[in-house]
């Protein structure tokens, strides 16, 4: 069964979301003093 665009859609973004919410305290963190 061939996947919709839409689904392509909200899984990247879900995996986006998740990437961001990981690194981005990480980044915060390495950048602080």
């Amino acid at each position: 069964v061939p996947i919709s665009n839409t689904q392509k859609t909200e899984k990247f973004l879900f995996g986006f979301l998740l990437f961001t919410l990981f690194w981005l305290p990480l980044s915060l963190g390495a950048n602080r003093p």
